[in-house]
């Protein structure tokens, strides 16, 4: 079981009408070359999108905050605060596909290292080492992929078209996770050091526990930043010659 509270809050009022921002290329699905040319023009927006834009409600994501994550599962009872992401702005998109006759959207995105630092207050047991107390650790994630899929309807709004969010999935794959936490155990500092060889010896279990908090946090700022723009960009701007 796990929670986890966001410290963004996201305005969700449509204002529809705006045209497509310069930074970004629109790419027609008809083309033969769509999955290419939404690939090489993702990438170069998104640089610009995690650093916010107002004239779409975008805030921005450099840090991305989390104020608050709990997870309740496998005799493991750990808060999570004062949570910061970093990384995101050199997330790169490598595949983009378009499924027109399901109405689905296929997103993988790669970074070299996305950063989590939080603050714990923790108690139980994990990776079946006793812990108890209060810390500060963080988790890196190495060359990770970080796919966004999602489906999605289409609606009509003063005769322009407009895409709507669905059902997701968002899926993590790391290259590999390291680990460290200070502060447990009193300040024992051999006890802290098994407690961190533990959790980057055995990451690909760990990530079983953690990994929907993640995917938790990636796929909100994913959402939000596409349904920003979906809901105040016409389909016949971003993607010219959709079928509607």
């Amino acid at each position: 079981m796990w929670k986890v509270v966001i410290g963004v809050i996201f305005c969700f009022s449509t204002v529809c009408g705006l045209h497509l921002p310069k930074y970004i290329e629109p790419c027609s699905p008809e083309s033969p070359n769509f999955s290419e040319c939404a690939i090489q023009h993702g990438s170069g927006a998104i640089a610009f999108l995690v650093k916010g834009d107002k004239a779409y409600g975008i805030p921005s994501f450099t840090p991305f905050k989390v104020t608050f994550v709990s997870v309740d599962a496998n005799g493991l009872k750990m808060n999570l605060s004062n949570g910061l992401f970093s990384g995101i702005e050199n997330l790169k998109l490598n595949k983009y596909s378009l499924d027109q006759e399901n109405k689905k959207i296929y997103t993988t995105l790669t970074g070299p290292l996305i950063l989590f630092e939080f603050d714990l207050s923790t108690g139980g047991k994990l990776a079946n080492l006793p812990i108890d107390g209060d810390g500060h650790g963080w988790t890196k994630i190495y060359n990770g992929n970080f796919s966004h899929n999602y489906e999605y309807s289409v609606v009509e709004k003063n005769g322009k078209h407009y895409l709507q969010f669905g059902k997701d999935e968002v899926i993590i794959e790391p290259g590999s996770m390291e680990w460290n936490i200070q502060g447990l155990f009193n300040g024992n500092k051999q006890l802290g050091d098994s407690l961190n060889s533990v959790l980057n010896e055995n990451w690909k279990e760990l990530l079983q526990q953690f990994g929907p908090v993640i995917s938790e946090v990636y796929g909100s700022i994913a959402k939000e930043v596409l349904r920003k723009l979906y809901d105040r960009i016409p389909i016949e701007e971003i993607y010219p010659g959709m079928k509607v």
